[in-house]
């Protein structure tokens, strides 16, 4: 049942409390799912910017689980054909996912992972997503496309590793597009991008 038992992860994921940086971060290093601290109050950064979480990507009356109410996925069998309709559903509800109107044309700033689009070698890195948690897009599927902001550099991002935690400024825009490693629902050309530090120490 490995294809049914991921699908129920997923739902399970995402209805769970997302787990903060985890005991691995000590080693400089994030366990698969772990994410990035806020700032304790949110507050407008300097030069105006507002510090926005994950969650306020999201419209509040949206939540995938409901759709799945009553199907008890964790009793059926992958030749249940069910199930090929659940993944189904599933997979256009995630790349369709709504986006937050309010949130558009915001001056924001927001920690996230690198999930690299465009290496250009010694070049540099000119497009990436910008994921919530360590390993979105690369180790485990991606997250809902109210979940992934596409970033365009006008000047290339040296020395960056897929997966490294940043800081990005900008103004956010509504941006649907498909991409190789999932469907986006945001866009941002930073005014800038700097190492993610945790506000919290």
């Amino acid at each position: 049942m490995k294809g049914l038992s991921f699908l129920v992860l997923l739902l399970a994921f995402w209805s769970a409390e997302p787990p903060a940086a985890g005991a691995a971060e000590g080693s400089g290093r994030y366990a698969v799912g772990d994410r990035l601290e806020n700032s304790p109050e949110n507050a407008l950064a300097q030069g105006g910017y507002k510090e926005i979480e994950w969650d306020d990507l999201i419209p509040s009356s949206w939540n995938p689980a409901d759709a799945f109410a009553g199907m008890n996925l964790d009793e059926m069998e992958d030749d249940d054909p069910r199930v090929q309709l659940a993944f189904e559903k599933f997979r256009k509800m995630w790349d369709d996912a709504p986006v937050n109107p309010e949130i558009g044309e915001t001056l924001i700033r927001i920690p996230g992972f690198v999930a690299p689009l465009d290496f250009e070698g010694e070049g540099g890195l000119k497009e990436f997503l910008l994921v919530p948690y360590f390993g979105a897009c690369i180790h485990v599927p991606p997250p809902p496309a109210n979940q992934i902001i596409h970033i365009t550099m006008e000047t290339p991002l040296m020395e960056v590793q897929a997966m490294e935690p940043v800081w990005v400024y900008g103004k956010i825009v509504i941006h649907r597009r498909d991409t190789d490693m999932g469907g986006v629902g945001y866009a941002l050309v930073p005014d800038r991008v700097e190492p993610y530090t945790d506000p919290l120490e």
